[in-house]
């Protein structure tokens, strides 16, 4: 089963630090969670509302909560069998928002209904499908097309176009290793 403690530094290290790009639809950014984020979050835990540089300094454990549950649980990742393929998934929730990528890779790789909830038919097809890498290029080829689908609808995306692209060829697959204890 996949683990978020094994995704978490790969994302990390994606992710970077502090952003506010005039053309980024997400505004200010710290390490990929948007302010717009950070506030969801916070009124969710009944805090006040955070300002910009509450952002800025998110601590590592806040981060980390946000990541597991608005990320990583909504594609129920923990009972994805592949860690590539998790990982793979929750990169492009984290990127496009859960309910789109969840449904657009519903739709486009696993003819599954395309509600934007993992539930447990998209949870078979994941973890059922008989061949594991054909699987994970399928998703990569499929996140590829969805942003450049996104920069052709809006070109002042264009700016970004070369790093989402190397950041989703970053993803290599891996297959699960089972060990057997005698």
């Amino acid at each position: 089963m996949a683990n978020p403690k094994l995704f978490i530094p790969m994302l990390q290290q994606l992710e970077g630090g502090w952003s506010n790009h005039p053309a980024d639809r997400g505004g200010a950014t710290m390490c990929g969670i948007t302010y717009k984020t950070f506030c969801g979050w916070r009124s969710r835990k009944k805090q006040p509302q955070p300002s910009i540089d509450e952002l800025r300094n998110i601590t590592q454990e806040e981060w980390a909560d946000i990541f597991i549950d608005l990320y990583w649980k909504k594609w129920k990742a923990d009972l994805i069998h592949n860690q590539s393929i998790a990982n793979i998934l929750v990169d492009f929730a984290w990127g496009s928002g859960p309910v789109t990528a969840i449904r657009y890779i519903q739709k486009h790789v696993l003819s599954v209904p395309a509600d934007g909830i993992c539930g447990p038919v998209t949870l078979a097809a994941i973890n059922q499908f008989p061949n594991q890498q054909l699987l994970f290029d399928m998703i990569k080829d499929t996140r590829l097309f969805f942003i450049d689908q996104l920069v052709e609808k809006n070109t002042s995306q264009k700016v970004f176009l070369k790093g989402w692209r190397n950041r989703i060829n970053s993803f290599k697959f891996e297959p699960t290793i089972t060990i057997v204890k005698p």
